[in-house]
């Protein structure tokens, strides 16, 4: 029985996956020596992607011929409109030497993609600057919104039990609720699947009116609604859209509470602070706190407002004047916190009148209680004690203990010196569910957990709930921004300014102070290179090993400089940067609103080209192939494409928003709609260069086709037009973009931001690479354009595979089989690797007569590099027979050095490294030093140079 379950498993298996992909091989591969070459040849049944790699004996790929899908527009080596394929190996390993003994051909079909390994996440850690509130369930857990800052993040809710471990991130919301969870919020439909909107562009923020979270007093209701003010933050960034400050209302599990996310609303202004208090009933809500305006120009509301929390309507002011200071029972002056006990009673924090004031649910006045600048208040609410959070001093904290009415009077005091930083306020929660009631505090960071004792209150030391400003403690990768992997796929930097070294067998992450940059790129010869030593402003690339440290670049120097490049926040000015397979750096800058330049270095830092590439700001990425063509990411579209056609169309989209020739915004939403301006375009460009320059032509409607990019389109700002000469291909549908040169006069009163920018990728095989965070994807194109494979959906931080989701993907790098994305929204770096669905391979023998040496001599020494080598060398050396062979170093006048190595080693080519140590592991002085290869009798010795 189980035999028959088990067939018919793999029979269903066999039949979904031939309705997913169908090609096979008509004719196997085999491959023909041919003296200078090998000619490999192989049919298949129908179009499709094809790779065809050389492996040795030990299944390494030591030559990449290319991937292309065939058809009509099937890239070199493939022949166009054929199944059946013959390509020419050269008998030459990548870097371009001969390869000498056996080998095996593979060629692959059908490139998938699958979850391997999620890197740098760990989950009790908050985001690295400030937390703006907190709240505390009936289950005594503690939920945290923090926010990373600027445009570089967006808000996080997430919740922590009672220890302070991690449990799940409530928003952004997962993507495994139902969609009867999700009613309140916009969902897309994106490749056949729903998602959300994003109402910030920025890392994906998929909650309306959430990004850049105020400093607030959240609550959690009784409802077990977590309740929080919206932020206006990025519609004053962006415009200062006229906006409501209202409540937000979700779930426990980050669902909506009920059909809409909002709740009552407060002012009809743009607002900024505000904190909350909510009945026993869970009934009404209330608000105070609140000051109008935009960062220093707010003015305090100077009220109290009352309204029912199960509601949209107008809150109604329940106590005060708007606008109005005062004193006495019916007038505050800068209110700040609130509370409300189990009887309905409110309690009021009035800071300028230095006092707290007491009112019955009514609004009669029944006490009030002298006490200097009250900031934040919290009630427990089974036994009426109110606790008060003041700040008497730099970096001091307060936390007053008051008996319940009728008495109110100070019962216990604790004073705390932080040690961190308070200009940024605090936040303030109670846990008081438990049986022992616990405070919980923060600003800069998460700064003292207090148990109240009764007669003290206990310092707690939560070690699981960590800030990222504790850089002490590398179990978190902090901010994978930028990400750089070996060849070998040992390790991968990730980063910006700050960097983690990751171990990527182990995972373990190693905090990088010696290495100094804001971007980073790998290097050929298997070190990293940074640009921007100390800051945005400066231009400085530099050279590191493996260990993070600074080493010289071949010519001698530890560092060169390029051209000024203007820095102003991240990706501003550096648009990226790579080391070309040639050893050329190629230097994607820009300088405010002057066009992006690509300028090309050699590997010694010395200029050798200038505006190869002349292109607007909205310009990011660059990457060369192994023939010197170019690709880069610009905001750039047809016109009449305002979307990729992936969105499903017309909601919540307008198919073409320059209808009847007035641009409208087709946005149902509060906020602008970044997918007008953050998604842009591929393009490739051939060795010679080309622009894209502003124009005031007329935009084209020519759509982009396999061959033919149109001359004048638009870009990401739908205000201006872009001339393009020279490229080869586009392809539209990558992001996120920088989309204008400044603020743009668009009738609803739109702009937008040039920081963020992506990087891209290519790989050996010439597959193409590139994020594509509005659509949750990653894709790989080949070398011609055609679309290989798209992977990924949308997910937070707590989907962990095996799918592959990703919440803002925006970093990529290929490196052998794998795809390591770097999704900073989530804080973690995701390892997919890549498959053939189908895949055969064939094999051989390259011998070179010329190199062979007599049989009475049984080893050769052929080649060592690089020359000069630093920190290891290369040695490679063939054997007519299999036999005994052993590898030393010595030093000039012969002296063992090391034995490197002393043992069996096959017919055909031998490979293996010296790291410059001798036998005790001390490094050797640079110098000349001898490799000798002993077998058979006989010796054969190669010098070698080493420099520092």
């Amino acid at each position: 029985m189980k035999q028959n379950i088990s067939r018919l498993i793999i029979c269903v298996l066999l039949v979904m996956a031939s309705t997913v992909f169908s090609a096979a091989f008509t004719q196997q591969p085999t491959c023909v020596d041919r003296v200078d070459s090998v000619s490999i040849t192989f049919a298949v049944s129908t179009n499709t992607d094809v790779t065809v790699e050389v492996l040795d004996s030990a299944g390494k790929v030591v030559r990449h011929l290319g991937t292309g899908v065939l058809g009509d527009n099937a890239p070199k080596p493939y022949m166009k409109n054929s199944l059946v394929q013959t390509l020419f190996w050269d008998k030459k390993d990548d870097k371009g030497f001969p390869w000498y003994g056996s080998y095996n051909i593979r060629v692959g079909l059908g490139l998938s993609a699958s979850f391997d390994r999620i890197f740098g996440w760990n989950g009790n850690y908050t985001h690295r600057y400030i937390p703006r509130a907190m709240a505390v369930d009936t289950a005594g857990n503690i939920i945290v919104t923090d926010w990373f800052g600027s445009v570089r993040g967006n808000g996080q809710t997430s919740m922590y039990d009672r220890n302070g471990n991690y449990i799940r991130t409530l928003v952004p919301y997962p993507n495994n609720l139902p969609e009867e969870r999700l009613k309140g919020y916009g969902r897309l439909e994106v490749r056949g699947k729903k998602s959300p909107v994003f109402y910030l562009g920025f890392h994906g923020c998929p909650v309306p009116e959430y990004f850049n979270p105020t400093r607030q007093g959240m609550i959690v209701a009784p409802q077990g609604w977590l309740v929080m003010i919206n932020s206006k933050g990025d519609g004053a960034w962006y415009g200062r859209q006229a906006a409501k400050t209202r409540l937000l209302v979700f779930g426990l599990d980050g669902g909506c509470a009920r059909d809409t996310i909002y709740g009552p609303t407060l002012t009809q202004e743009l607002t900024t602070g505000g904190q909350l208090a909510v009945t026993a009933d869970g009934k009404y809500v209330y608000a105070t706190g609140i000051r109008e305006g935009f960062w220093s120009t707010t003015t305090p509301t100077q009220v109290v407002y009352k309204a029912l929390l199960d509601d949209t309507a107008q809150a109604k002011i329940f106590k005060g004047e708007n606008k109005v200071a005062g004193s006495g029972n019916d007038h505050f002056n800068v209110t700040k916190g609130i509370a409300v006990d189990n009887a309905g009673n409110v309690y009021v924090a009035d800071s300028g009148n230095s006092r707290i004031v007491v009112y019955d649910s009514n609004g009669t006045y029944i006490t009030e209680e002298p006490f200097t600048n009250p900031e934040l208040l919290q009630m427990n609410m089974k036994t009426g004690e109110l606790y008060v959070l003041t700040l008497p001093g730099s970096n001091i904290i307060r936390v007053t203990r008051f008996t319940p009415l009728p008495d109110f009077n100070v019962s216990l005091v604790k004073v705390i010196s932080t040690g961190n930083y308070w200009d940024h306020k605090p936040v303030f929660a109670l846990d008081w569910h438990s049986a022992i009631p616990r405070i919980w505090g923060g600003g800069y960071s998460v700064n003292f957990v207090l148990d109240d004792m009764g007669d003290s209150m206990v310092v707690k030391n939560i070690t699981t709930l960590k800030t990222m400003t504790d850089r002490s403690d590398p179990n978190d990768a902090e901010w994978p921004w930028h990400i750089a992997v070996d060849q070998n796929e040992e390790f991968l930097f990730a980063g910006s300014i700050n960097w983690t070294k990751i171990n990527l067998t182990t995972g373990v992450m190693t905090k990088m102070p010696t290495i100094k940059g804001r971007d980073i790129t790998p290097g050929t010869d298997g070190t990293f290179y940074t640009w921007g030593k100390t800051s945005y402003l400066d231009s400085t690339v530099m050279r590191y090993n493996k260990q993070g440290v600074a080493i010289a670049f071949d010519s001698g120097p530890m560092e060169f400089t390029t051209s000024q490049t203007f820095f102003r926040g991240p990706n501003m000015g550096g648009r990226g940067f790579c080391q070309g397979p040639n050893g050329d750096f190629y230097m994607l800058r820009s300088e405010r609103t002057v066009p992006a330049i690509l300028t090309v270095y050699d590997k010694s830092g010395h200029k050798k080209r200038d505006s190869l590439l002349v292109m607007p700001v909205e310009a990011a990425s660059i990457q060369v192939d192994k023939d010197g063509n170019l690709y880069t990411a610009v905001n750039v579209r047809p016109k009449n494409l305002a979307y990729p056609d992936y969105f499903k169309q017309p909601s919540p989209f307008l198919p073409n928003p320059w209808a009847n020739g007035q641009y409208r915004i087709g946005w149902p939403y509060a906020k602008m709609n970044y997918y007008l301006y953050l998604i842009g375009s591929l393009f490739k460009f051939p060795s010679t260069g080309g622009t894209i320059l502003p124009t005031t032509e007329a935009y084209s409607e020519e759509l982009p086709t396999n061959t033919t990019v149109p001359s004048v389109q638009i870009n990401g700002g739908y205000n201006e037009g872009r001339k393009i000469t020279g490229a080869e291909w586009q392809y539209f549908g990558v992001g996120p973009l920088p989309a204008s040169s400044g603020h743009i006069p668009i009738d609803h009163g739109d702009n937008v931001c040039r920081c963020h920018s992506p990087r891209i990728t290519v790989d050996l095989n010439g597959r193409v690479v590139f994020p594509d965070p509005m659509s949750h994807s990653v894709g790989i194109l080949d070398a011609n354009r055609n679309e290989i494979i798209r992977f990924g959906e949308y997910g937070n931080a707590d989907q962990q595979g095996p799918e592959i989701t990703f919440q803002y993907p925006t970093f990529v790098q290929a490196v052998n089989q794998s795809v390591y994305v770097s999704d900073p929204g989530a804080r973690r770096v995701m390892r997919v690797k890549l498959s053939y669905t189908v895949s055969a391979t064939t094999n051989g023998v390259v011998m070179s007569e010329k190199l062979l040496l007599p049989a009475t001599i049984n080893g050769n020494l052929i080649r060592t590099y690089p020359v000069p080598f630093n920190p290891v060398v290369n040695v490679e050396w063939i054997q007519e027979k299999e036999g005994s062979a052993t590898v030393s170093a010595h030093t000039i006048d012969g002296r063992l050095l090391k034995t490197i190595a002393s043992g069996y080693f096959n017919s055909g080519v031998n490979r293996l490294q010296w790291d410059g140590c001798d036998n005790a592991s001390n490094k050797v002085a640079s110098g000349v030093y001898i490799i000798r290869i002993s077998a058979g009798g006989k010796s054969y010795n190669k010098k070698v140079f080493t420099g520092k």
